[in-house]
Parts: C-alpha cells; sequence; structure tokens
C-alpha cells in the first residue's frame, strides 16, 4: 500500500490449473474492501492476477489484450455495490505465470551480464 499516494497493489497468485478468469470478481471485492477500510484515503487499486489457464470466453467487461497477445488488461471506476458512488478507480491485469517469469529472468539478465553473475541455480 501507498498511503501517501492512496493506491494499493493487489497480486493474487492461482494455483497451476486454476481458470483465472474464475477469480476475476475477486480484484474487485479486494479493491472495495480496502477502500472501505481505508476510509477513503485509498483511490487507486492496482491489481494482478497471475496464473496458467484463462478461458478468454468467460472475460467480460472491457478486458483489452496487449499486443503481444499475452494478458489482458482492464481500467475502471470503482463503485459502491449499493450506492453506486464512486469509491476509486481501477486498473487490472490477467497475467500468464510462465510470462512473468519470463520478463523478471530478462530483467535480470541484464543486472547478471553487467555485473558479470553467474546466478544459475546450482551456484545459489
Amino acid at each position: 500500500m501507498f498511503s501517501k499516494e492512496g493506491s494499493a497493489i493487489i497480486v493474487e497468485f492461482k494455483a497451476p490449473g486454476v481458470s483465472t478468469d474464475e477469480h476475476i470478481g475477486d480484484l474487485s471485492e479486494y479493491a472495495q474492501l480496502l477502500a472501505a477500510k481505508s476510509g477513503g484515503k485509498l483511490k487507486k487499486f492496482y491489481g494482478y492476477l497471475i496464473g496458467d489457464e484463462v478461458n478468454t470466453l468467460r472475460l467480460s467487461g472491457n478486458w483489452t489484450p496487449f499486443p503481444t497477445g499475452k494478458g489482458w488488461f482492464q481500467s475502471s471506476p470503482l463503485l459502491d455495490p449499493n450506492t453506486r458512488l464512486p469509491l476509486g478507480e481501477t486498473y487490472f491485469e490477467i497475467l500468464h505465470f510462465r510470462d512473468v517469469i519470463d520478463r523478471a529472468k530478462k530483467r535480470i539478465g541484464i543486472y547478471q551480464d553487467k555485473l558479470k553473475l553467474d546466478l544459475k541455480r546450482n551456484n545459489l
């Protein structure tokens, strides 16, 4: 949480074989709970749902695929479910676990090369 900026990051990893599309509502629910518990101090919520399966036919709403075709994102207002008054805004992503690992390896690889480190598992 970044209370000075009024934002929070929500990351949810799903177990292998669990379809992330079945848990999209979790991100909104967590954002609603954090908004309520913060007394209005948190207004911006970044959510990341990471897993290995997605049924794209179940992606309702305004999910947009990334240009690479690996993952989806959406941004929308966060509304109180009863009064429909605005609580803040959300930016959510659905990512494949393998893509997150590949990106991390690329980032680490840059530092590895610059520092001339060999970080292979058998050397740790």
